[in-house]
C-alpha cells in the first residue's frame, strides 16, 4: 500500500472528495500557516475520515521546532474564528443579550466541531500512530525485539509535569524539553542522562 502525504492549505470538497481513506494522508503545520496564509479547514478534513499528520515544518514560523506548540495551535486554533464571525460582529455592534446568545451558540459549535482536537490521544496521534504508518516497511511505532529503538524518557517530577495526574495531555500541551531525562535514538543513549 502507498501512503501519499499532502501538505496543503487549499484544498475544497471536490478535492477531498477524490482522497482515499487509509491512502492519503493530509499534513498540517497551524503555525507556518497562520503567518503564510490561513489555517487550513482541518475539521472537514476529520469529516471524510482523512487522517492528520502534524509538523512544524521551518524556524520561522516556530523558532524553537517545538512541536508541543504545534499541538497545542491544533487544540485551540479554532477559537481564532470566534471574534472574525458574523455572531461576534453583531453582538460588538448591538451588546443585545439575543445576539450575546447567538455569539455564545457560534462558539459551541465550532468547539464541538473541534472536539476531538482537545483530547490528547488526538492530538498525541498526529505526531505518533499517523505519521508511523507512512512508510510500511520502517521498523517503528513500537517496542518490540528488531524494531527501530528511539526513546524519551521524561521526569515526571518536573514542574512542567506539575500535576501529573494526566500525563498525556502535559506531553501534548507542555514544553516538556525541560523535563527530559533521556534520549536514545536508533539504540544508543544521546547525552548523559538527568
Amino acid at each position: 500500500m502507498q501512503i501519499i502525504v499532502l501538505l496543503v492549505v487549499h484544498f475544497g470538497e471536490k478535492e477531498l472528495d477524490l482522497l482515499q481513506h487509509g491512502r492519503q494522508i493530509l499534513g498540517f503545520c497551524p503555525n507556518a500557516q497562520m503567518q503564510f496564509d490561513f489555517p487550513a479547514h482541518i475539521s472537514a478534513w476529520r469529516a471524510k475520515g482523512i487522517d492528520l499528520v502534524l509538523g512544524t515544518d521551518a524556524a520561522c514560523c516556530n523558532d524553537s521546532m517545538n512541536v508541543q506548540l504545534e499541538l497545542r495551535s491544533l487544540a485551540s486554533g479554532w477559537s481564532f474564528a470566534v471574534p472574525a464571525s458574523r455572531e461576534f460582529q453583531n453582538f460588538a455592534a448591538s451588546a443585545s443579550e439575543s445576539d450575546a446568545l447567538s455569539l455564545r451558540d457560534h462558539r459551541n459549535r465550532l468547539f464541538e466541531d473541534n472536539q476531538p482536537f482537545s483530547s490528547p490521544n488526538e492530538l498525541l496521534a498526529t505526531i505518533w500512530s499517523n505519521p508511523g504508518r507512512l512508510h510500511p516497511n520502517l521498523p517503528c511505532g513500537r517496542i518490540a525485539e528488531g524494531l527501530r529503538a528511539n526513546l524519551l524518557v521524561l521526569d515526571l517530577a518536573h514542574p512542567v509535569f506539575w500535576p501529573a495526574k494526566n500525563p498525556l495531555r502535559n506531553l501534548a500541551l507542555s514544553n516538556i524539553t525541560p523535563a527530559i531525562h533521556g534520549l536514545m535514538i536508533n539504540g544508543s543513549w544521546r547525552g548523559t542522562p538527568g
